[in-house]
């Protein structure tokens, strides 16, 4: 398992705490991919859980680049929704 993340599973809920790569990361968006691949092998794994993910990303969302870009594909691809979106008049950078 990997140290940027750490998974919980509690009853019915799979919880998936991350802290991804910040900038100036060697190979960066590689190991963005690799992790996001492998964090959701595990939640492929545990399919019957309710998916809760949180943490550091180490990025802004709605940024233009290729890592939010990549971040923006793996919700799409994996069916999740952004909270942020839910609210957005409460939106900030932190």
């Amino acid at each position: 398992m990997s140290d940027l993340f750490v998974i919980i599973k509690v009853y019915n809920y799979l919880f998936i705490n991350v802290y991804l790569p910040c900038w100036g990361t060697i190979n960066r968006y590689a190991l963005y991919k690799h992790l996001l691949a492998d964090i959701w092998s595990w939640r492929d794994h545990y399919s019957q859980c309710e998916c809760i993910i949180d943490g550091d990303f180490n990025t802004n969302f709605d940024d233009n680049d290729n890592i939010a870009s990549c971040l923006e594909d793996f919700i799409s691809d994996c069916s999740l929704t952004r909270c942020d979106d839910l609210f957005p008049l409460h939106k900030r950078n932190t």
